[in-house]
């Protein structure tokens, strides 16, 4: 069974969460198993759950860098997974690809906006770790063109 754990899903609906709602309400779940960084605020909590899914609530990383990049690590090291599939908007936060690829844990960016307005520290921490990500140790795949 390949287990997969996503990130990037929020609590307001949206196209991500609608996505990973439908695959995962017709997947075989005999083959594939879903898992989910992140707490029951998540949309479609309850189906998730109801379909066997796991939450593993990380604390946020404005209260405590330190803090939340430890919980990733440890997330990876105590935990098994084959794919870590992030969904993103910008680059701004690339800790829990670094924490998965540290566990040989395959990785998967998945760009889902274009041309997002962001606040400047965004863009300038999108840009910086744009450069510090390891692309050739992760899959990178975007929704289009300018998604890239």
């Amino acid at each position: 069974m390949l287990k997969i754990i996503h990130h990037g899903l929020d609590s307001t609906l949206g196209g991500i969460e609608t996505y990973l709602n439908k695959i995962y309400s017709y997947i075989d779940r005999s083959n594939f198993h879903f898992d989910f960084i992140g707490n029951n605020n998540i949309c479609f909590y309850d189906e998730f759950r109801s379909m066997g899914s796991n939450f593993f609530k990380i604390d946020s990383r404005r209260e405590s860098l330190l803090k939340y990049r430890k919980q990733l690590n440890d997330l990876f090291k105590l935990n098994y997974f084959d794919i870590l599939h992030c969904h993103l908007n910008t680059l701004s936060d690339i800790d829990p690809i670094l924490a998965a690829l540290k566990s040989n844990c395959k990785v998967i960016v998945h760009s889902r906006s274009a041309g997002m307005e962001n606040s400047i520290f965004t863009n300038v921490l999108h840009n910086i770790n744009f450069l510090r990500l390891p692309r050739k140790s992760i899959t990178m795949i975007a929704v289009s063109n300018e998604a890239v």
